[in-house]
This record gives structure tokens, sequence and C-alpha cells, in this order.
């Protein structure tokens, strides 16, 4: 491995730590229907939480997750799909560029759009 992209590996790194580090539990959802999803949480705890926003009347919800949280969001809405409380809608995938200290990296970020599943509808048929 050469030391650039160690070093891109290392930035990228720990800038997603950062903002590990910065989210509080408070914090991963809006009333938007946003859920920012962590590795500080274990992903079964957001089940509860996009149940609740679906019970308060919003459509959609997005699960959104950065760097090392991008397989604890797509778990969770697999999760959710398997367990026929929401339907995926949309996958978007991106990268947000950071300047740190003079040096460009990308952090991936990834939003997974679920919607309500609809009653009655079984697992087989999705």
């Amino acid at each position: 491995i050469n030391a650039e992209y160690m070093g891109h590996f290392l930035s990228v790194y720990f800038f997603s730590i950062i903002l590990l580090m910065s989210d509080t539990s408070s914090n991963t959802s809006d009333s938007r229907g946003i859920i920012r999803v962590t590795t500080k949480r274990p992903v079964f705890s957001y089940i509860p939480l996009c149940k609740g926003m679906f019970q308060e009347g919003i459509d959609e919800v997005q699960l959104t997750g950065y760097g090392l949280a991008i397989n604890s969001v797509i778990t969770l809405s697999e999760l959710l799909k398997n367990q026929n409380v929401a339907r995926i809608k949309n996958i978007v995938t991106s990268l947000t560029e950071l300047d740190e200290s003079n040096r460009k990296a990308s952090l991936p970020k990834i939003q997974v759009f679920v919607v309500k599943a609809t009653e009655g509808r079984s697992r087989r048929n999705r």
C-alpha cells in the first residue's frame, strides 16, 4: 500500500470517528423523518424509532450513514423490510468532500429512503 493511499484512508477513518463522537443519542432523528445511523448504537435500537415515525404520520423516513456506519444503514433497512415494517423506496450514495488542513478527502455517504409497508402484504410479494 502506498503512502498517499494510506494517508487518504486514515484521514477518512479519523473523520468518521469524529462524526461518530459528535453524534449524540438525542441527535439521531428529527421531525423531518431523518434517522442518522451511527456505529455507536446497536442497529436494532433504530427499529422502534422508525416505527414511531411511521405511527406519527411521517410517510417517508430517510436512513443516513457516513463511513463505517454504511453497513449499519444497509442492515437496518433490510431488517425493516424483513419485518414488514417498511419498503425500500430509493437508495442514494455519494461522497462528501472534506477539506482537512489543505488536504482533500472524501467520506462515503448512503441514504436509504423507506416508506411504510402496506398492510396485509406478505413477505413473498416484496
